[in-house]
């Protein structure tokens, strides 16, 4: 065990993050109680470890104001581009949420509870990432969050590239308490009703033993777009008054009678005749104005369909019992579950369409005819059909998911040994239910009055537009039937770990922790009906199944040289029972040359095993932006210059090669007075053989480079430029990138004042930049996505924006406290890449959108306020969004429609208010 001076230790604690004060506070005092901190397993009187933490306790998430943990780890400026948003409701983990450290995706961030793993959420981002959802985490039982932002393979497991989050639980609670609060926006909606009851007895050190249960209930009401009409552009999908083409927005109805060979999906539906030439069906008979070149009868999708944050309710139910039965054996027992369902909305779908063929390739729709039978075909031919299934109403989803966690263990000292030993078992099961899809076969049965399918015996014709009303509710049952699948996910596991100090050093003594772990892990995520078939238009076969055991040894040495040196030396070896063997060290340092400045460094090595998803039986198919280096130039459209949208098409490659990662971290601590304190961290993280999707852009703008891609146009190739039609689909299996290699710095500021009577005033500001995101592959080419909008086919579009920063402001006095928290997201060019001449979109003069080719920076900030009334009665309210700023008009993202709900989701919402209470017993 370490001594330090007190200003050793507050250095040391300023190292961990945002101040865990009641270490500090313990230390102060004299105690000798020891602590494990994210990053180490070796227990020890200080909070210091060689690699920099951010931590968030009980009061810091309490003046968040925020409702869930997910809105706190996803407010962290080390989170970037690939994290996951409910909001994101089209996506493939729809219904879910999930953190991405340093922008490497979700599967690179390590989510524990208490040091342990939980289960993945059954499906995947983009059909490929698996990831922890952090809506299963309980919010009440949260005693505080560690992020640590290195790689932690060594200690945790070798698939912690970017780093660690590590959700620490209460330990023990004593008595009962409950809260409950109510939130709602300024516009009197998008309301949040949240209760919660906490219950305990026994004391741990006087009855020998503590039992607490926690329950908590969460409904937030669903908010969609059509709610937020007045909200500038959040509400609209015209954008043609903010300089926009009529085709960048999501209006649709259209007809092009510029070229008369071009339509909209639309409601009415219309049908290419002699010359080329569209024809709106019959039903549209009171055409809306529209630009000069467009014709039809032009309807807002945003405002009909789409949502901004979906409804979603919550239980989450969690019991611990911890046993001292003396120093050798405390056994405790942990038991959740949490049940969530989360009901997501979408756009109708569309007869012309591109998915995943199972079989390879694509299916396509472009083409699809109406016959010239049709009871509303005005042709009297049979002619290329385009209508939107506004009659069926939108593809919708229904997430059903209970997680489920039980792990029994027991902890205490033997001789000069502190173990802690445990099983694990951890299920997460979905339940998806989607309406609103049709079915291809039946769709070209009804068009055609045939039944090739075997669900049309009456011969019947599926009727468009306004005849939609003679539709049978039969007839809907077959075309659009409700697709019902199950995914299941489990971890379970037996692990334990032993540490101990085996001698004095020159600086303390020197700290030995060793371990072992064996875990089991399984994945079933099956595709939603028809889709093995290829029956389901513009749905691919997104699927993936897979297990495997793995066995990890580790060891950690902490070695104090002398009383300004310290060393830190840990490594494991991971056996997986697919991929083989993964050594991954780690070696760290810490310097303290005076009591005001100290320097840490760390060197870690990382190894991801292909998922099921990447390397099985398995494919997806999903939707991208582009802009087509050979039409672009010609036509000048947003369609084709980076508001066009593509199917793009993953399969699964069982020669994909693992991933492995090298990263890098040098600290500089500066304590110049007390309560002032400074951290800069310099970090590196190099991702080699990284897993990648199609890289639709890419593809396009270099086919060469990927020769095992298909792309796929349309027949309408533009005069004298064969193979120029307009881009249907990409397709490619899953691939290695040469590597990836991010770089950046952290800074943290803090600053404290005493103000006597008039109580405490603290500020502090965390600032993560990312300096660069290069991606380069094994052909040479690269891409820097540092402060630019790519990789577009990521997880929603959402953009690595450089900057990303928290900065707060809390005043304490007596029972009253009052705190500000300011959130950034730097703005970033509307590029592809660093390496695109070409702007992602552009006005309808041709010019680059948004001005300056740059989506704008977005700041918020939040008020919160607590006030302890009585030892039993404390009350507390908080404005998000104080200053009701706008999110920034982003037309690329198609996470959501024009903002980006990953980082400018309060700016949708708008200013809301809540009001809450809690009592103790």
């Amino acid at each position: 065990m370490f001594k330090r001076s007190a200003v050793h230790l507050a250095i040391a604690i300023v190292w961990s993050g945002p101040c865990i004060e009641a270490l500090a506070q313990d230390a102060a005092a004299g105690s000798t109680q020891r602590v494990e901190i994210t990053g180490s397993h070796i227990r020890r009187i200080d909070a210091e470890t060689v690699a920099p933490i951010q931590v968030f306790t009980r009061a810091d998430i309490e003046r968040t104001g925020k409702d869930n943990v997910t809105d706190i780890i996803r407010s962290l400026p080390v989170d970037n581009n690939g994290s996951i948003s409910t909001g994101f409701s089209s996506g493939f983990a729809a219904g879910a949420s999930g953190v991405s450290l340093r922008g490497l995706g979700a599967n690179a961030t390590l989510v524990l509870i208490n040091g342990r793993r939980l289960a993945p959420y059954g499906l995947a981002d983009d059909g490929q990432r698996s990831f922890v959802d952090l809506g299963s985490i309980p919010l009440d039982a949260v005693e505080r969050i560690e992020v640590l932002k290195d790689g932690a393979s060594a200690i945790y497991g070798s698939d912690a590239i970017a780093g660690v989050v590590n959700v620490i639980l209460r330990r023990s609670f004593k008595g009962i308490e409950a809260q409950a609060s109510h939130s709602r926006s300024g516009y009197g909606d998008a309301d949040v009703s949240r209760a919660s009851i906490t219950a305990g007895h026994g004391d741990l050190g006087k009855d020998g033993y503590n039992v607490f249960v926690n329950f908590e209930a969460t409904d937030q009401k669903g908010l969609k777009q059509s709610q937020r009409g007045s909200r500038a552009h959040i509400g609209s999908g015209d954008l043609t008054p903010y300089g926009y083409d009529f085709e960048a927005g999501n209006v649709l109805g259209w007809i092009d009678t510029s070229t008369t060979n071009r339509a909209s999906s639309n409601r009415w539906g219309a049908v290419r005749g002699p010359g080329n030439v569209y024809t709106q069906l019959p039903g549209c008979t009171n055409p809306a104005p529209a630009p000069s070149g467009y014709a039809g009868c032009p309807y807002d999708l945003v405002q009909t369909y789409v949502g901004v944050t979906p409804p979603q309710q919550t239980s989450n139910l969690l019991f611990r019992g911890v046993l001292d039965v003396s120093a050798a054996v405390q056994p405790y027992l942990e038991l959740s579950q949490l049940r969530s369902k989360v009901q997501t909305l979408g756009t109708p779908a569309a007869v012309s369409s591109t998915w995943a063929n199972p079989a390879g390739g694509v299916f396509s729709n472009v083409n699809i005819q109406l016959p010239a039978n049709h009871p509303d075909n005005p042709l009297g031919q049979s002619g290329r059909l385009r209508y939107l299934t506004h009659d069926v109403g939108g593809r919708n989803n229904d997430y059903d998911s209970t997680v489920t966690r039980l792990v029994m263990g027991s902890k205490g000292t033997v001789g000069a040994w502190d173990y802690d030993a445990g099983a694990l078992h951890a299920r997460s099961v979905t339940d998806r239910s989607a309406t609103g899809y049709l079915r291809n076969s039946v769709l070209n049965d009804l068009l055609a009055g045939t039944n090739l399918s075997g669900q049309n015996p009456g011969l019947s014709f599926y009727r468009l537009g306004d005849d939609a009303g003679l539709n049978s509710a039969a007839l809907y049952a077959a075309l659009s039937p409700r697709l019902l699948a199950q995914s299941k996910t489990t971890v379970s596991s037996v692990d334990a770990r032993f540490s101990r100090d085996l001698m004095n050093l020159p600086g303390g003594a020197l700290g030995l922790a060793m371990g072992a772990e064996f875990r089991r892990e399984t994945l079933d995520s099956p595709g939603l009906p028809y889709t093995d078939l290829g029956e389901i238009v513009g749905l691919g076969y997104s699927f993936f199944k897979g297990k495997r055991t793995v066995t990890a040894v580790y060891a950690e040495l902490v070695a104090p040289l002398s009383k300004s040196l310290e060393l830190n030396l840990a490594a494991r070896n991971d056996r997986y029972s697919d991929y083989g063997n993964s050594f991954t060290p780690k070696f760290g340092f810490k310097w303290v040359p005076t009591k005001a400045v100290a320097l840490r460094g760390s060197v870690a090595n990382g190894f991801r095993a292909p998922g099921a998803a990447e390397s099985g039986a398995s494919g997806s198919g999903g939707f991208t932006t582009y802009s087509d280096p050979i039409r672009c130039p010609v036509t000048g459209r947003a369609a084709d210059c980076g508001n066009g949208s593509t199917g793009i098409v993953n399969v699964g490659n069982p020669d994909i090669r693992p991933e492995t990662s090298t990263s890098f971290s040098l600290g500089l601590v500066l304590e110049p007075l007390a309560g002032t304190s400074a951290t800069f961290d310099l970090w590196q993280i190099v991702h080699k053989d990284q897993i990648t999707p199609t890289n639709a852009q890419g593809v396009l703008d270099n086919p060469a480079a990927f020769p095992n891609a298909q792309i796929l146009r349309d027949n309408d190739d533009l005069p004298g430029i064969p193979n120029s039609g307009t881009v249907q689909s990409v397709s490619s299996p899953y691939l290695n990138s040469n590597r990836t290699v991010t770089n950046g710095i952290d800074v943290d500021l803090r600053q404290r004042f005493d103000l006597g009577a008039a109580g405490r005033l603290s500020a502090n500001l965390t600032w993560s930049y990312t300096h660069s995101f290069k991606l380069e592959l094994a052909n040479g080419q690269t891409f820097e996505y540092a402060n630019t909008h790519g990789p577009t086919a990521l997880s929603g579009n959402a953009g690595m924006p450089q900057h990303r920063a928290l900065m707060g402001l809390a005043w304490d006095r007596g029972p009253l406290n009052l705190a500000l928290q300011a959130t950034y997201v730097g703005g970033m060019n509307n590029r592809e890449s660093a390496e695109s001449a070409d702007c992602l979109n552009h006005f309808a003069d041709g010019s680059d959108a948004p001005s300056g080719c740059r989506i704008p920076s977005f700041t918020t900030v939040d008020l919160s306020t607590r006030w302890k009334a009585s030892a039993n009665l404390e009350l507390f309210a908080s404005i998000q969004n104080l200053f009701d700023r706008v999110a920034p008009l982003d037309p690329q993202t198609y996470g959501g429609f024009n903002f980006n709900p990953t980082y400018h989701m309060a700016g949708a919402v708008g200013r809301t208010f809540k009001a809450g209470v809690k009592l103790r017993f």
